[in-house]
């Protein structure tokens, strides 16, 4: 989504868990902050800023937002995640096997 090859950017996250709420009540939960794109321009050198041509200075990271989502790309993404999730829950015996592999009206 953002133009780049997979093994030329990388992206990042920062997961933290939150065991207590304000009230020092047990709700566990989690903190997440995800870049909305990738960086890209990982393998270059920055050869105008080196002072010793031997050895180049790695040039800076460029941020490449990613675009948005459609409204069709993320009802196909639910899709995928929903029936993962109802196979998964079947085969751990969690739903009974006669449930068609899409239709969450049966959980």
């Amino acid at each position: 989504q953002t133009g780049q090859k997979r093994d030329q950017a990388a992206t990042g996250a920062v997961t933290l868990i939150q065991r207590f709420g304000s009230a020092a009540n047990l709700n566990i939960h989690l903190h997440a902050l995800v870049l909305d794109g990738v960086y890209g321009n990982l393998d270059a050198v920055d050869t105008a800023g080196s002072t010793d041509e031997s050895t180049p200075a790695p040039a800076a990271p460029i941020f490449h937002p990613a675009s948005a989502p459609t409204p069709a790309a993320l009802e196909t993404l639910l899709g995928k995640i929903i029936t993962r999730i109802l196979r998964l829950l079947t085969r751990l015996g969690h739903l009974p096997i006669h449930c068609p592999t899409n239709d969450l009206a049966c959980v």
